[in-house]
């Protein structure tokens, strides 16, 4: 499930944010494979002529560290 969540600035213009949230189901080469439980965020942002899109997904125990990783790299992205 996909819902939005605001707005940022990223590298100087104003990107659109989705969080996610769900269950993936692992290991993907298993014949067996369980439902695992997974949040993230996803980034939109027009920039020039093209349209980018960053994001992260974990599971919600690794969830703070990578969130905290990804809005780090959201403050000090630079594109030309």
């Amino acid at each position: 499930v996909a819902t939005p969540s605001g707005s940022v600035q990223v590298a100087g213009v104003e990107a659109s944010r989705l969080s996610v949230q769900g269950s993936l189901a692992l290991p993907w080469e298993s014949s067996h494979p369980q439902p695992v439980p997974v949040q993230g965020e996803r980034v939109f942002f027009a920039f020039g002529d093209h349209l980018y899109e960053l994001g992260w997904l974990s599971t919600p125990e690794a969830a703070p560290t990578v969130a905290a990783a990804f809005s780090h790299l959201l403050a000090s992205l630079q594109l030309p």
